[in-house]
């Protein structure tokens, strides 16, 4: 796992997620990256929408320009981005990707936790993207005592 650079106002980025979850209620995930700019909720992956559609193609924001989400994805060259949200004691399956993955963690704690190969990192709310081999065995869990939601952007290297 390697920290970036850029540093992002987490604080504003909590706030749009906050705002556009009231125009786009969503449970698990929602697509903030499309084709057109206008899809919010077609998660899927890309070759189960569509034959000739791939990853990189889901590269416009759906969100505005003066959000600092659009900033994130634009700086950090990433496409297919969405927003994943674990609520209280809910994990992902053990699993591989294919590529490159930047998590932006906007809402955890330190009960919350991300495994790559049977190693355990917690993602800090720090404003900092953190990039992930997802090519790797990993998963994701909100373990927290409190119903508290684990948020993170995360996005697909090109």
């Amino acid at each position: 796992m390697i920290k970036h650079v850029i540093k992002f106002d987490i604080d504003t980025i909590r706030a749009e997620i906050n705002e556009l979850s009231l125009s786009q209620p969503f449970d698990r995930q929602l697509l903030i990256q499309s084709v057109d700019g206008t899809n919010w909720h077609d998660v899927r992956s890309p070759y189960k929408i569509h034959e000739d559609l791939r990853d990189k193609d889901f590269n416009i924001p759906n969100t505005p320009d003066g959000f600092e989400l659009t900033r994130f994805m634009k700086e950090s060259g990433i496409v297919r981005t969405r927003i994943l949200k674990l609520n209280q004691f809910q994990c992902y399956t053990y699993h591989k990707d294919y590529g490159t993955r930047l998590h932006l963690a906007v809402d955890t704690n330190d009960q919350c936790f991300f495994i790559e190969n049977y190693h355990v990192f917690h993602i800090p709310a720090d404003g900092y993207g953190y990039e992930v081999d997802t090519n790797n065995y990993h998963t994701a869990m909100n373990c927290s005592r409190e119903p508290l939601d684990r948020v993170h952007v995360v996005g697909i290297f090109r």
